[in-house]
């Protein structure tokens, strides 16, 4: 399918076409404003919309472009993403153009009696082996084989005797191997951000960020732009958010705040801005930050520092090792990113991302969040730091009962809203009247329980938790990359200690290892479990999940009780070859702990195993953030695998699992907390 990049493309060049005049399209302005403001030009910018499309070997029907002057351009980009589709998935009247069947001619093999037409139906592949190819390469397989027609189209369906012909029927083949489809090719990049001139002394600088195959400047912090794209790509576009430290000010950048690069040398064009100096140094740092993104999807960004010198703004080298005390040490990003971002990834209708300043101090971010009406970025004060904060309100939630500990959980869901900045209270707050399904929390403050925030205007009418309302995910990472959409979900490890003395323990491996097959094997138990036995067991051939049952605990490490006296912390895993090895290939994390957090609730702060797993590579975790009852910890274990080996997206399962909660005033369920892509599923994009 087209992307929604693709789509903004269609609609700028239709609108220059149509008006001959050069603007910038902004999606949430109508189309009048550009000058479409007649039936006349309407009509011609609907046949513009269908030529464009079918030049991306895609099509759309008229009645599909059902719009009027009024639309906002967003909605025409939506149309045309859902709208549009391949011309190779269906077969037009009349056969194909005379071009394509010579180019077909050319690359078949010669055989006497053959038509054209019969030998090009032959080597047909069809939407959904596509679809199961660009799978495959995106979890780490690599296709082979020759594009037969030696263009891009695909094939139309075999024929019969059709031309007095009937070809042999081609040998049988797992949809997986795709012998005449060229594979997809994998873009890496270093992003950059340099000087080009000093305007005023010490004052003005003129600066440019691009993306190209260098190695990363000394001193940089840098996560490398990862991309998965098809051969025909000639180019493609990242868009691109600036940041700063108060010393500075960013301006001059042109709108959109796009680079272009080139598939061919994996190098783009350079994006100007002017950075001014607006304070002098002081003891907090200096840096300037560049945040990329593919397809309204993070995947790659740059944190350079800088000093006064005698000449003016010079780089420096800074270590960003320190952190405040009781903070969580999040993953630095100056390694390749493990996951290309995937090519068919839809970002989430809400996308929230919350960023570290220089006062690095668990108290004072930067928060932006885009909803499909508006955005807004700023400052985000908190009263104190988060992990104290979170924690008040925790403590007490865990101080109650029954009906009391429910109250109080809304309570300080209500509390968590509160401390959101006005400006994304009013966004969250219009996309969610308007209807929005999906949300992404991507952030470098790992304490703040989205999922539990409840949105209200009057207290006496709140919303339900965003948890409920809607499929969130939430993504901790010290890198600047979006989590997989793709998980698969055939085999697993399951850890469950003998000594746990958990009553429904047994009935949960029996579970996993036996009631869920075929679609969920081999099960593998890692027996013994004690701290030498998992670390082997976690060594051997790699699986998709990787599933903990047992107890938990708190304390200035979260904690696992193994076979006793055996235990396990979130810090040693990060160091432990099994684990290394049985989370490169990022693997679903599923920790059923049942007292993870005790009284004492980290919240998944300091060496919290979500924050430890992700760092491994994990490409979803889902763990509790406080003690859960037994029986409920099987019941979740239950209602996910069934529906997560179905296809369903894995925050929408976890959305009717934290429903029971409030439904049934049993606290256990909110516990679960999601973290990857809303959208994540067994199911390829």
């Amino acid at each position: 399918m087209l992307t929604t990049q693709q789509a903004r493309e269609i609609v700028r060049d239709c609108i220059l076409e149509v008006t001959r005049v050069a603007r910038k399209v902004n999606a949430q302005q109508r189309l009048k404003i550009f000058g479409i403001d007649s039936g006349t030009k309407l009509k011609r910018f609907k046949s513009m919309i269908i030529k464009h499309v079918g030049r991306r070997k895609h099509e759309i029907a008229a009645t599909d472009l059902n719009f009027n002057q009024n639309v906002l351009i967003a909605t025409i980009y939506d149309l045309i993403v859902g709208k549009a589709t391949p011309l190779m998935e269906k077969r037009r009247p009349g056969g194909y153009k005379k071009e394509k069947k010579r180019k077909a001619a050319k690359a078949r093999p010669r055989s006497s009696g053959v038509s054209r037409k019969a030998l090009k139906d032959y080597f047909l592949i069809d939407a959904e082996s596509e679809r199961s190819m660009v799978t495959h390469e995106l979890i780490g397989s690599e296709a082979t084989g020759d594009n037969i027609s030696g263009d891009d189209e695909k094939g139309a369906e075999r024929p019969s005797d059709e031309d007095g012909f009937n070809p042999p029927s081609p040998p049988s083949r797992p949809k997986t191997e795709q012998p005449h489809q060229l594979p997809n090719r994998v873009i890496q990049c270093t992003p950059q951000v340099e000087f080009r001139k000093e305007l005023l002394p010490k004052k003005v600088y003129n600066m440019a960020v691009f993306v190209d195959q260098g190695s990363a400047a000394l001193g940089a912090e840098v996560q490398p732009v990862k991309i998965v794209l098809s051969q025909e790509i000639q180019e493609f576009e990242l868009d691109v958010w600036l940041d700063c430290s108060s010393h500075f000010s960013v301006e001059e950048v042109r709108d959109p705040s796009r680079i272009t690069v080139k598939t061919e040398t994996g190098v783009s064009d350079e994006l100007g801005f002017t950075l001014t100096v607006l304070k002098a140094p002081d003891n907090r740092p200096m840096y300037l930050s560049a945040f990329f993104r593919y397809n309204e999807r993070p995947c790659g960004k740059i944190t350079r520092y800088l000093e006064l010198a005698r000449a003016g703004l010079i780089w420096k080298q800074f270590d960003a090792s320190g952190k405040p005390e009781g903070e969580a040490v999040l993953p630095k990003a100056d390694a390749s990113p493990s996951v290309a971002v995937e090519i068919q990834a839809k970002p989430a209708e809400i996308r929230t991302e919350v960023l570290r300043t220089e006062a690095n101090d668990g108290q004072h971010y930067t928060l932006k969040c885009h909803t499909s009406q508006d955005e807004w970025a700023g400052a985000w004060n908190l009263p104190q730091v988060t992990k104290d904060l979170v924690n008040v309100y925790m403590q007490k939630v865990m101080a109650n009962e029954g009906d009391a500990r429910i109250a109080s959980l809304e309570g300080a869901g209500m509390a968590f809203w509160d401390a959101i900045p006005a400006q994304v209270k009013a966004l969250l707050w219009d996309a969610l009247e308007k209807g929005a399904k999906t949300m992404s929390v991507i952030s470098e403050e790992p304490y703040i329980p989205w999922e539990l925030m409840v949105p209200y205007k009057k207290i006496q009418n709140p919303r339900r938790p965003l948890g409920i309302e809607l499929r969130l995910g939430r993504w901790i990472t010290g890198d600047y990359k979006a989590a997989r959409q793709f998980v698969p979900m055939k085999n697993g490890y399951i850890v469950c200690p003998k000594t746990s003395g958990l009553t429904s323990s047994a009935q949960e491996v029996t579970f996993l290892t036996q009631q869920l097959r075929p679609d969920f094997a081999p099960v593998e138990e890692v027996v013994p479990a004690s701290f030498t036995g998992v670390n082997k067991g976690l060594a051997g051939p790699s699986r998709h999940v990787i599933h903990f049952i047992c107890h938990g605990k708190s304390a200035a490490l979260q904690t696992l009780e193994l076979d006793k006296p055996d235990t396990l912390d979130c810090s040693q895993v990060r160091t432990l070859k099994g684990f290394q090895a049985a989370f490169k290939d990022g693997p679903l994390a599923f920790l059923n702990a049942c007292e993870v957090g005790g009284q004492v609730l980290a919240l998944d702060g300091v060496g919290g195993f979500a924050n430890s797993f992700i760092e491994l590579g994990a490409s979803a975790v889902v763990a509790p953030l406080w003690p859960v009852q037994d029986k409920v910890a099987l019941d979740v274990t239950r209602t996910f695998y069934s529906q997560a080996l179905k296809g369903v997206a894995f925050a929408e399962i976890m959305q009717e699992i934290r429903a029971k909660a409030y439904d049934e005033g049993i606290d256990s369920y909110a516990a679960y907390c999601f973290y990857g892509d809303p959208m994540a599923s067994t199911t390829p994009t």
